[in-house]
């Protein structure tokens, strides 16, 4: 009979100590998915700035390209004659 109690106490024992680690084991389980998800969606906005930005400052790239060409063809319209001699290498008619 005691061996019965005492193999009995051992089992209620051990299934107390199985109920405990697993509980815990959930938690850090909880834990570890709740962390992960924090950092993938920092990550997420963090990569979604750095496309806004990077949109942004591609407009704005463009719209310097356009200006730089709007430059460049008034500057070849004023001074064609100019850049065409200095191409030819001929400033002295002859």
């Amino acid at each position: 009979m005691y061996k019965s109690l005492e193999d009995s106490l051992k089992t209620a024992a051990q299934q107390d100590v199985a109920h405990k680690i697993n509980t815990l084991g959930s938690r850090g389980d909880t834990a570890a998915e709740e962390t992960l998800a924090g950092i993938v969606a920092a990550a997420q906005s963090h990569i979604g700035d750095l496309l806004e930005m990077h949109e942004s400052n591609m407009v704005s790239t463009k719209d310097i390209q356009r200006k730089k060409q709007l430059a460049d063809e008034q500057f070849a319209r004023r001074f064609g004659e100019v850049i065409e001699k200095h191409n030819k290498a001929n400033y002295v008619s002859g």
